[in-house]
C-alpha cells in the first residue's frame, strides 16, 4: 500500500514535486552530495512530467491496466505458493492446512519486497527468520530451524540459481542464425523521448512544468 501510494503521490501531487526539484535538490547540492544540481533538476523534472503524462495514459486505458495487474498478481500467487509445496514436501503432518498456507503466501511476499532492493544474502536471511519464526507452531517439529534452512535451500536453488545456471548454459551453447538488422522505428534515446512527450504535451502538463520550477529558471 506504501508503494502504491507513493506511485500515485508521485503522479499526482504537485507540492511533493517542488519539494523534491527545489528543497531537496538543493539541500543536497549544499551538502555536497550532488555535483551537479542543475542538471539533476532538469533530468528530474522531465522525469516527473513524463511520469504523469504515462500515468494520465493508463487512466484512459483502465481495462488493459487491470489486466496486466491480474497478470502480475497471478504470478507473485503462484511465486508465493512454492515455498508452501517445499515445506508440504518437508513436513506434510504440520504445513497441510489453511493457517501455514496464509502464512508461507505472507511470508513470502515479506521476503519479496526485501529481495528487490538486496538480490544476494538478504532474501535468505529474511526467509531463514520467517519462516522459523512461523514453524514454532508447528507440534510436530522438532526443530524449526533446520526445517527453514532445508527449505531455504531448496527455495533459493529453485528460484535463484537454478535460473542462473540455465540462463548461462542457454547463453554459452546458444547457436542463432546470422543476425540481421534492421530499423522498424525511431532510433531516439528514451531522454529525447520524453523530450518530445513534454513538447507534445497537453496544456495542464505545460502548466504544471512551469508552476514546479523555480521563478527565472
Amino acid at each position: 500500500f506504501l508503494f502504491l501510494i507513493g506511485a500515485i503521490l508521485l503522479a499526482y501531487c504537485r507540492p511533493l514535486h517542488r519539494l523534491f526539484l527545489n528543497t531537496g535538490i538543493n539541500v543536497l547540492s549544499k551538502l555536497h552530495i550532488l555535483r551537479n544540481p542543475e542538471q539533476t533538476r532538469k533530468r528530474l523534472t522531465v522525469q516527473f512530467a513524463t511520469y504523469r503524462i504515462e500515468m494520465k495514459r493508463m487512466k484512459a486505458n483502465i481495462p488493459q491496466a487491470a489486466m496486466v495487474m491480474g497478470i502480475n498478481f497471478l504470478r507473485l500467487f503462484l511465486l508465493g505458493m512454492l515455498p508452501f509445496i517445499i515445506f508440504l514436501s518437508l513436513v506434510p503432518s504440520g504445513t497441510y492446512n489453511l493457517r501455514f498456507f496464509a502464512q508461507s503466501i505472507t511470508g513470502t511476499g515479506f521476503v519479496n519486497v526485501i529481495s528487490s532492493f538486496v538480490t544476494v544474502g538478504a532474501p535468505e536471511v529474511i526467509f531463514q527468520d520467517t519462516f522459523s519464526f512461523f514453524l514454532k507452531d508447528v507440534s510436530s517439529i522438532s526443530s524449526s530451524e533446520s526445517i527453514a534452512s532445508a527449505a531455504n535451500i531448496l527455495w533459493r536453488f529453485l528460484t535463484f540459481y537454478l535460473i542462473l545456471i540455465l540462463g548461462l548454459f542457454t547463453t554459452l551453447l546458444y547457436r542463432g542464425s546470422p543476425k540481421r538488422s534492421e530499423i522498424l522505428s525511431s532510433t531516439s534515446t528514451i531522454y529525447d523521448l520524453e523530450m518530445s512527450e513534454i513538447q507534445d504535451a497537453d496544456d495542464e502538463t505545460k502548466e504544471y512544468l512551469r508552476e514546479i520550477r523555480q521563478k527565472g529558471d
